[in-house]
């Protein structure tokens, strides 16, 4: 391990797993062996100014609260080689983001300190010479049957819907994990392809499901909600949720004439849309979600459309989309 690490960003859309994976790499036996009890993972979901952030580390290393906070803070992390996560970085970064970045510059600057930040989207914030970021993406197959059948139980190893409901959640870990909290205890999941077809993305939750890790549905609230989406971002969502196949890069402008660019852009910042084979898409769970908890303005409806009839093989839309039951 290197002395000085660089400041490492965990990128990736809502539920792909970067809390998990940030926790798991803080755990590592060799991490461990190295920082012993100086490790400090923050989860940063309240934290929405700088004074918050600092009371938040403070709290994991123990440190009582009271004023001067911070100098505290800086004195603890300099007194040797550390690891410090914050985890959904990105709620401090939106609500105040020239403090936050402040911060980090100024933490990222201690000598022997790991500082990792998870942050939803493909963006990272200024002011710290990071590496290159670790970007978590759905899970491959075999992962994404592991990943459920952990929490279900490997009596559904062989049931003839596994593999179906896995893509139906587009493989997103999340979503694997919530979907197979309620296959656990079922003789088959049978009565869950069912339900499945019946409730989609209100399926995803668990205890209560008011928090982003218990409920898929609060998860992509707070990416479609972000500060850094715009309002023509939102109105590019909602079309591309009738476009299971996404869209041509060079055929965006005819959906948002003048707006497409940053509104693509921002859905990428944000995570909820990617780019494959030189298209924009969003995954099926974002679709479901949007088109039942939002509604598109009757102009955009008619571009939408407009573009559907302009395709060639246009007749396939009227099918399920990839990963839908």
């Amino acid at each position: 391990m290197q002395v000085n690490p660089p400041p490492t960003a965990i990128l990736g859309g809502p539920g792909h797993g970067k809390t998990t994976v940030s926790l798991k790499a803080s755990q590592d036996e060799r991490v461990a062996q190295r920082y012993g009890i100086r490790r400090f993972f923050v989860r940063c979901d309240s934290s929405t100014t700088r004074d918050a952030l600092v009371s938040d580390v403070a709290f994991s290393m123990g440190l009582q609260p009271e004023p001067n906070l911070e100098p505290q803070m800086f004195a603890v992390l300099k007194q040797g080689p550390a690891v410090l996560v914050f985890d959904n970085a990105e709620t401090p970064w939106e609500a105040d983001p020239q403090a936050t970045e402040a911060l980090l510059a100024e933490l990222a600057a201690i000598s022997g300190l790991c500082l990792v930040i998870s942050i939803r989207g493909t963006q990272r914030p200024q002011g710290v010479a990071w590496r290159e970021p670790i970007v978590v993406p759905p899970l491959e197959l075999h992962a994404a049957r592991e990943a459920f059948l952990a929490v279900s139980g490997k009596g559904h190893r062989n049931d003839r819907y596994l593999d179906s409901l896995i893509d139906a959640v587009d493989r997103v870990p999340l979503g694997i994990c919530l979907l197979a909290c309620q296959a656990e205890g079922q003789p088959n999941l049978d009565g869950l392809y069912s339900r499945w077809g019946a409730e989609k993305t209100a399926l995803l939750q668990r205890s209560g499901g008011g928090t982003r890790l218990t409920n898929l549905e609060v998860s992509l609230e707070i990416s479609i909600t972000s500060s850094r989406m715009s309002e023509p971002a939102r109105r590019l969502l909602m079309m591309l949720g009738l476009l299971p196949d996404g869209i041509a890069w060079e055929d965006l402008e005819s959906l948002l004439p003048g707006l497409s660019a940053k509104a693509s852009a921002d859905l990428r910042h944000v995570g909820l849309a990617y780019d494959e084979n030189s298209r924009l898409r969003v995954h099926s769970l974002v679709r479901e979600y949007t088109g039942k908890r939002y509604t598109q303005s009757e102009t955009d409806l008619d571009a939408t459309i407009a573009h559907f009839v302009r395709m060639p093989g246009t007749e396939r839309v009227r099918g399920t989309h990839p990963g839908a039951i």
